[in-house]
């Protein structure tokens, strides 16, 4: 009976470290590097993937969920699609920001984990909504821009990704105005723009400058700029979980090759 107990622990300890080994947690993390009076961020929309979710290409119609995102910062459409294509996704939000919107301030960080399949999970995909703007956004529209794991599944050791200002995007679904921007003091309702991603313009940026936010601030910033830094790190497993997993297959194996009393 004890042999059965302790091969059943030693199998059972060896099947969670094999499980262990093909599945990485990994923290992700988002600090706003704008100054005070500069540009906010809403909650992080983040897809680890196979190289395979494509959430936007320039040059093309923004989906319902990217024009969510865009103009309202509302990430749940995006999450759908993503976890309905096996996709690990998640949102990053940030403890602070305005009442009830957790978005991400100036000088704010905020970070989230994620257990994912390095097999499946290789790429980084993101997205966050630039505040208060009408439909301007940061994220890559290459899914295969950011290499998290290698195809052996290493993690690659991905440096900080530093997004500037001239490095986002509009959505081309409202006219930038600042009519109906989210989160501008002025309130309105937005003009449908009805048309294309394109990369974000200095005329676009320059409609934000000045702006009185609904957080009682003037924005003003610089045109190169940088909003956003990423960092990707893994989390590694328990010092002693490798070590268990050994001693524990080692008594296993040594009860089988013992030799049973006649």
């Amino acid at each position: 009976m004890i042999h059965k107990i302790l091969t059943g622990a030693a199998g059972a300890v060896l099947l969670t470290a094999a499980s262990a080994a093909q599945a990485a947690t990994l923290e992700v993390a988002i600090t706003n590097i704008q100054a005070d009076t500069g540009l906010f961020l809403t909650p992080l929309f983040v897809a680890l993937h196979d190289g395979t979710f494509d959430a936007f290409d320039a040059g093309t119609a923004a989906s319902a969920a990217v024009e969510a995102l865009a103009e309202d910062g509302i990430a749940g459409g995006l999450v759908t699609q993503a976890t309905n294509a096996g996709v690990t996704a998640g949102v990053i939000t940030s403890p602070g920001g305005f009442a009830g919107a957790p978005v991400i301030d100036p000088g704010e960080t905020a970070t989230l984990r994620f257990d994912v399949d390095p097999a499946t999970g290789r790429y980084l995909s993101f997205l966050s909504m630039i505040i208060p703007s009408n439909d301007l956004f940061i994220g890559n529209d290459n899914p295969l821009a950011y290499q998290v794991f290698d195809a052996v599944g290493d993690f690659t050791g991905i440096g900080p990704i530093d997004v500037f200002l001239r490095d986002g995007w509009d959505a081309g679904t409202e006219v930038n105005d600042n009519v109906g921007a989210a989160f501008n003091a002025a309130g309105g309702v937005g003009t449908t723009e009805g048309g294309t991603i394109a990369a974000v313009s200095d005329a676009d940026l320059t409609t934000l400058l000045s702006q009185d936010t609904a957080a009682g601030g003037t924005i003003s910033f610089g045109l190169g700029d940088s909003i956003a830094r990423i960092t990707v790190s893994e989390v590694p497993l328990p010092a002693g979980l490798p070590l268990l997993a050994t001693a524990l297959a080692g008594a296993g194996l040594l009860r089988r090759r013992r030799p049973t009393r006649g």
